[in-house]
């Protein structure tokens, strides 16, 4: 029974069965490392962004789903990303120059990833144009 577990170990299983978890948000397995991050670097959390638009910040989440477009003009790829931490989901565009420098990064794992960039906000909705992303 995965409730006999120990949490830490519990959260991994669930991860690696279900490629999701259902006991805490996956950044609970990492709680060291993203607390370490977030001392040294101050982040945004997902439900503050709307509080910040028009600046550049720091935040840290886990990969949910990602989108790949072109662009209408010239059909150059780029890319939605949905993120999640501990507080929400928020939407990350990477737009062709930082997809073509940042896109594979995104391929490397789930997370956590420190995202930094621009908050924009379209139709009441905050959201980051990515800038940096770096799996951590």
């Amino acid at each position: 029974m995965l409730s006999e577990y120990p949490f830490e170990r519990r959260l991994a299983l669930e991860l690696e069965i279900l490629d999701l978890t259902v006991s805490a948000h996956p950044l609970a397995l990492f709680a060291d490392r993203v607390a370490r991050l977030r001392e040294k670097r101050p982040t945004v959390r997902s439900i503050d962004l709307a509080a910040h638009v028009g600046e550049t910040v720091y935040t840290v989440g886990w990969y949910v789903t990602g989108k790949l477009t072109t662009t209408q003009e010239k059909k150059e790829l780029m890319e939605f990303v949905t993120f999640s931490d501990e507080w929400g989901k928020f939407e990350v565009t990477l737009f062709p120059k930082a997809f073509q420098r940042l896109g594979l990064e995104l391929r490397r794992g789930k997370g956590p990833f420190l995202i930094r960039g621009r908050v924009e906000s379209e139709l009441g909705i905050p959201g980051l144009v990515a800038r940096d992303i770096a799996l951590v």
